[in-house]
């Protein structure tokens, strides 16, 4: 995806970028947060499917980004706005 292109928020990755971009956090910001390298956010953003990555991690991002685990993972429940 190309980095003005809006993510697809039918997946994990795409969400995380949205709700990354939206809290304005770059990807070593997102990681160090998180508990995470730079290149583990930046592999799952770039990774189609999001298949593979384990609960503890989603509601680690999710903790930091703000948004309900559940949303991140599945795309489930409203979807998070900027302020």
């Amino acid at each position: 995806m190309a980095k003005d292109e809006a993510p697809d928020l039918s997946t994990l990755p795409g969400r995380v970028r949205y709700a990354r971009t939206l809290r304005g956090l770059s990807t070593r910001e997102l990681g160090a947060s998180a508990g995470l390298s730079h290149a583990t956010i930046s592999s799952l953003e770039n990774d189609a499917s999001g298949d593979g990555v384990r609960v503890g991690t989603v509601r680690e991002l999710a903790r930091v980004l703000e948004v309900r685990p559940e949303w991140l993972a599945f795309g489930l429940g409203p979807r998070p706005r900027s302020d």
